[in-house]
């Protein structure tokens, strides 16, 4: 095995208790033996944790704009069905509508056409069963004498 294996499979999991006594790392100063000889300056340590947080903060606002363009995307999407499906229904309302016009219209000549046969038979029945009338100028005498 490698020495660079040895030193990842030495690592430390904590748990439990052990995770509230770590403490950040101080990047100002370096303990190891080897890298003892190298002074890291604080304006350094300042500006690459400066730099990491505009990275981070860049990826994050980038990130977040993505997702807000999918969303408005399957917003406008649903939209687009639910309008769809708006105007199919009021296609189907008008096509209803004057359908039912059409049918209210022959009822309505139908109706009228009962009608007219019931008065029209009426009519003629009353003159079947009424007696005949005279006409009041031909059927007196005194009238017609003097007509003479």
């Amino acid at each position: 095995m490698s020495s660079s294996s040895d030193r990842l499979a030495r690592g430390r999991v904590l748990s439990g208790a052990a995770v509230g006594t770590v403490t950040p790392a101080d990047l100002g100063s370096v303990r190891a033996r080897p890298a003892r000889a190298l002074v890291v300056s604080p304006e350094l340590v300042e500006a690459a944790r400066e730099e990491g947080y505009n990275a981070g903060y860049d990826e994050g606002q980038h990130a977040g704009y993505q997702d807000g363009i999918a969303g408005a995307q399957m917003h406008t999407e649903l939209l687009a069905g639910l309008v769809q499906r708006l105007s199919d229904a009021a296609d189907h309302l008008m096509t209803r509508e004057a359908t039912a016009r059409a049918d209210i219209e022959d009822q309505v000549v139908d109706v009228a056409f009962v009608i007219a046969q019931a008065l029209v038979g009426h009519a003629l029945s009353q003159a079947r069963h009424a007696r005949p009338r005279r006409d009041c100028t031909r059927g007196s005498r005194s009238h017609r004498s003097k007509a003479s």
